[in-house]
């Protein structure tokens, strides 16, 4: 997935790989991180009411446990999962993410499901699928701009309707993804709405 559009696309911090690769009785693991560029417009009939730029970011890890199940009738290990979201302050501290990994561990444990493999990364790696639009990531405030006007148009075009309100939004996100088997990878997409 990881592409020539996808220059300016999130990148897995390597502390959170360190320390996923460090976390006792994480068997296995997986984490994504997503950034998103938005512009947002309000409407009140025809009249913008607001018009704001909205930037977030956020880490999901999912953490993988093998451990004896819980109902001990059964000699194989279960496979447990849990997914923690991490804040850039969990990030920044690493006693922090290293206790917030650990609690997700510790809930792992309680889950028994059959054991599964993570995949590894394709020998012939993903093939590109372009999902971002590079004008709309260039411009998200022109694209509402444009939005707009096609939205007025279409009402304008039906007899005795009117536009009351409506809210429209325009992101480009990029992402990214790894897993403790070399998977990886990273794209960027847009969409609007």
């Amino acid at each position: 997935m990881t592409s020539q559009a996808a220059t300016n696309a999130a990148e897995v911090p390597a502390q959170l790989v360190e320390a996923l690769a460090a976390t006792p009785g994480a068997d296995d693991w997986q984490c994504t991180l997503r950034r998103d560029d938005e512009a947002q417009m309000y409407l009140i009939g025809t009249q913008i009411e607001a018009v704001r730029q909205v930037n977030s970011a956020q880490a999901q890890t999912v953490l993988y446990s093998d451990h004896p199940p819980a109902s001990g009738d059964d000699a194989s290990p279960a496979r447990g999962s849990t997914a923690v979201t991490l804040s850039g302050g969990d990030l920044a501290d690493p006693a922090r993410l290293a206790a917030r990994l650990a609690d997700g561990v510790a809930m792992a444990r309680l889950i028994d499901n059959p054991p599964f493999a993570l995949p590894t990364m394709p020998a012939s790696g993903f093939p590109e699928v372009r999902i971002n639009d590079d004008d709309l990531a260039r411009d998200l405030p022109g694209a509402l701009e444009a939005i707009r006007a096609e939205l007025e148009r279409a009402v304008a075009a039906q007899p005795d309707v009117r536009l009351s309100s409506a809210e429209l939004y325009a992101t480009h996100s990029s992402t990214a993804f790894r897993n403790s088997h070399g998977l990886s990878g990273a794209y960027e997409g847009t969409h609007a709405f």
